[in-house]
């Protein structure tokens, strides 16, 4: 199955992250609560943790070291993803799961991340292992200075991704635009600096005349698509840049 954006996921569902819903999920990570930074959890500064709670998210992630079965630091899994800051200034890394039907999963004003990680410097770099196919996206906040958007999302650029289960095409990843377009190769529709709406964003050099590894369809009338060919797990180095 082809990745859809996780914001269009939300937007088309035509919900807003103003009031929590509940989520009978094992993997709900729901809070409000504001996090305590004088005991972050471990990889996460405390500087790093004052931030996120500046900004207005619900809380820290849970950052498992151990092997949890669906997302962990660490690269014992049978996908792993290997972040490495390259920007020059200090990064927390922010990754969030998509929780079966819970469509305000990437709104971090409601909900806290499975990971909230610091990279302190060019060249600090972390792992992180995925189960297959799980759904999920990450994003960062820059010398401490990224925020939320209106809606209560990162507002920086995303990375967004689905492990396989192994056949062919169902694992995907891309990067998106959606929240904040000072990216790379999607555009607005209408030419602003964020999209969302339902018909308002293209998704570009998805097919496999430009980029033989990727694919595009069409979900409710808009895009969906992104690279494959690691249906059986791999690594993924992603470089973070400032």
């Amino acid at each position: 199955m082809l990745l859809s954006g996780l914001l269009s996921l939300a937007s088309l569902a035509g919900f807003v992250a103003t009031t929590p819903v509940s989520v009978s999920s094992r993997n709900s990570t729901f809070s409000l609560q504001a996090a305590d930074c004088n005991a972050p959890v471990a990889g996460l500064s405390f500087e790093d943790c004052l931030h996120m709670n500046n900004i207005g998210m619900a809380g820290m992630g849970d950052n498992p070291f151990w092997n949890n079965g669906y997302i962990w630091i660490g690269d014992d899994g049978p996908n792993r993803f290997r972040f490495t800051n390259t920007g020059g200034v200090p990064m927390t890394l922010i990754l969030w799961d998509f929780a079966n039907g819970d469509y305000q999963s990437s709104f971090m004003n409601v909900r806290r991340p499975k990971i909230s990680y610091s990279l302190p410097g060019s060249g600090s770099s972390v792992t992180i292992s995925v189960a297959s196919g799980i759904t999920l996206a990450y994003a960062t906040l820059n010398n401490r200075q990224t925020t939320l958007s209106r809606w209560g999302q990162i507002f920086n650029t995303w990375g967004e991704a689905t492990t396989g289960n192994g056949w062919p095409g169902s694992a995907t990843i891309n990067v998106s635009r959606l929240v904040n377009m000072n990216g790379n190769p999607q555009s607005c529709k209408n030419g602003l600096s964020e999209c969302g709406e339902s018909g308002s964003y293209d998704l570009l050099r998805c097919t496999p005349d430009v980029n033989p590894d990727s694919g595009t369809g069409w979900l409710n009338g808009n895009p969906e698509g992104g690279c494959y060919g690691w249906d059986n797990g791999g690594d993924i180095y992603i470089s973070l840049g400032n």
